[in-house]
């Protein structure tokens, strides 16, 4: 592999935003992300979450990631199960990135999927990025992403 992929981040990955910066997510419910299409991506796909306070010692956080054959369609889970749970917690849970990933994903589209589940009233500000390495052509010196 080229050491242009070491350099070129920029060219050489794909960045979706799935669940929007300032997103507040409340008690028990499940909130998904906005479809990231991953056509161009080659190998194992990557969910970057972020937490502000979580505010609620009972209240447990679940991140996951789910794909589909469509944008619209139904999303499941992906099958080695990228997920990371949050034990309830009144600060442990504040300000957090975890880091989930996937080698298995087997459709188009990806979504971020924050779970939350527990009592009291939280209010967890988050935000979720799909990340992946574009396809490689080409061989010797001449790789390129497409």
């Amino acid at each position: 592999m080229s050491s242009t992929f070491l350099v070129d981040v920029a060219n050489v990955s794909m960045v979706g935003a799935s669940v929007v910066p300032g997103t507040t997510i409340n008690s028990d419910t499940t909130t998904d992300g906005s479809a990231v299409d991953c056509l161009d991506v080659d190998g194992p796909i990557t969910g970057v979450f972020l937490t502000g306070n979580a505010g609620d010692a009972s209240t447990t956080i679940t991140f996951s990631l789910v794909e589909s054959d469509t944008s619209g369609g139904t999303y499941t889970a992906m099958t080695d199960g990228a997920l990371a749970t949050l034990a309830g917690s009144a600060t442990a849970n504040d300000n957090l990135v975890k880091v989930v990933t996937s080698a298995k994903r087997t459709k188009r589209y990806v979504k971020c999927r924050v779970v939350t589940a527990g009592g009291g009233t939280p209010s967890v500000p988050c935000a979720a990025f799909v990340l992946g390495r574009k396809k490689i052509v080409g061989t010797g010196t001449g790789y390129s992403t497409t």
